[in-house]
């Protein structure tokens, strides 16, 4: 499930150009700082794409420049301190800050590798965009979007956004009712429960280096 989550977000950032949400995101900028929540997934969008449709054959022949992209272009605008709070829960606060980092390190390179693979399915999706909504708190945002395949159910979801120093960014994805970070959570606490958290950062380590 947690690979068909993230497959739907990046087919969402990838091919967020075709439809635009009601003119929030045509003012889509280089520079996303202090831009709105929708001009950010926008303009990570485009850059994103144009890539994609520029270098197709050697991202498809060389999944390490791939990854590189990946890392480069999106993962910059996700919060990975708050998300891999949240995805730890209760075990983040009794880890050691070197247990945090490596935590992080792992989830993000884990992040990046399926985000990866995931960009490969782009196929020209239909992807439409609301305005953005408030939050619980004034630096919270929500963009709603939804994902329109040939044949297939529309697809909806959810940006779960913060801004910090100015700067929006993605802390949680909700595809079809089902939130990315709840979703890990609850697999990396069933993990810790059977084998501490050393045993799950050593598990990722392990799929970060593979």
């Amino acid at each position: 499930m947690k690979i068909q989550l993230l497959a739907a977000a990046v087919l969402a950032f990838a091919s967020a150009t075709a439809v635009h949400a009601q003119g929030a995101a045509s003012d889509a900028k280089t520079s996303t700082q202090n831009a709105s929540p929708n001009a950010v997934i926008s303009s990570v969008a485009e850059e994103l794409l144009g890539r994609i449709k520029k270098d197709r054959d050697a991202l498809d022949k060389d999944p390490q420049r791939l990854y590189a992209m990946v890392d480069e272009v999106v993962l910059p605008y996700f919060d990975f301190p708050l998300m891999s709070r949240l995805v730890l829960g209760p075990a983040w606060d009794k880890a050691d800050s070197a247990q945090q980092k490596r935590f992080m390190d792992g989830f993000k390179t884990l992040l990046v590798k399926t985000y990866g693979n995931a960009l490969l399915q782009y196929s020209n999706e239909q992807v439409s965009f609301a305005e953005a909504e408030p939050g619980s708190k004034p630096d919270r945002a929500s963009v709603a979007s939804t994902i329109q395949s040939p044949g297939a159910d529309p697809v909806t979801m959810h940006y779960r956004m913060r801004q910090k120093d100015g700067q929006w960014l993605v802390y949680d994805v909700v595809v079809d009712n089902i939130s990315l970070v709840t979703n890990y959570r609850g697999t990396y606490a069933s993990e810790i429960k059977r084998g501490g958290l050393e045993s799950l950062i050593d598990k990722l380590e392990k799929q970060a280096a593979g």
